[in-house]
């Protein structure tokens, strides 16, 4: 591997995903076009150069739910998904940085896995997931999700008045998980935003991390190209829905089903 290729990977792993695999880095480095190797021997490269990463065990984190969210049921179980604006889930998660702990709250859409709302304080209340949904209204338009349902594991600020109000102001669908299982499209970018985002963050000031994760979740919505995804970027992959004869059907897990 040469050594203007070896510090391309360096650099990506430095400013955009600290933990970039070898197949990811061979998509979004293009390096098939720009250095015409195939995928299998890229991966030999990294690894004989010793780049290649580690295993890491990631913990889940549960969110306490409120008794309100108990009136509502998992609407997700066994759906059938086929377009964006259909199934927004949202979860809340902890960062530790710089000694101190903040919050994540994050709005993803499942079907392209477009992060498209989000919001970081020093504090859990129901104001900062009323901003993250605020963030997707204005992302995704009020009458383009009318109709679509909010999926998040029953944490109470999301079944908070203030939360509730907006989303039945909307016309959006609340669901609610039974566990932290039930929301495993939420975990899966809390995972990526812990080990591949937060690394990479400098300022000690929740307005300059907030500026800096601001830039790489543009990156990670607008250039990083994911293997689900036919190795577009979440973006990429909603223009090219529009000139689709056929979309694709993502089938949510049916935690309902019974095997005898």
């Amino acid at each position: 591997m040469n050594t203007k290729l070896i510090d391309e990977v360096i650099q990506y792993r430095r400013t955009n995903d600290c933990r970039a695999g070898s197949r990811h880095l061979f998509y979004n480095l293009k390096i098939k076009e720009r250095y015409d190797i195939g995928v299998t021997k890229f991966e030999q490269l990294m690894s004989q150069q010793g780049l290649s990463l580690p295993v890491v065990r990631v913990k889940v984190v549960t969110t306490k739910s409120s008794r309100q969210s108990w009136n509502y049921k998992n609407l997700v179980s066994g759906l059938k998904v086929t377009d964006i604006n259909q199934v927004i889930v949202g979860d809340i998660t902890y960062l530790h940085h710089n000694g101190l702990r903040y919050y994540f709250f994050g709005e993803k859409d499942v079907y392209s896995a477009r992060l498209v709302g989000w919001s970081l304080s020093m504090n859990m209340k129901a104001e900062n997931a009323e901003d993250a949904l605020n963030m997707v209204i204005a992302c995704r338009g009020s009458d383009k999700i009318s109709g679509s349902i909010h999926h998040s594991d029953g944490g109470g600020q999301y079944f908070s008045t203030l939360f509730l109000t907006l989303a039945e102001a909307n016309s959006i669908r609340m669901s609610r998980a039974k566990t932290c299982l039930e929301n495993g499209y939420a975990e899966q970018f809390n995972a990526y935003l812990k080990h591949h985002m937060l690394p990479l963050i400098k300022s000690r000031s929740i307005a300059g991390m907030k500026q800096e994760l601001s830039k790489l979740i543009h990156h990670y919505n607008h250039l990083r190209k994911q293997e689900e995804l036919g190795w577009m970027s979440p973006v990429e992959f909603e223009k090219s829905l529009s000139i689709r004869k056929r979309k694709k059907i993502l089938r949510m897990h049916d935690f309902d089903y019974k095997r005898f």
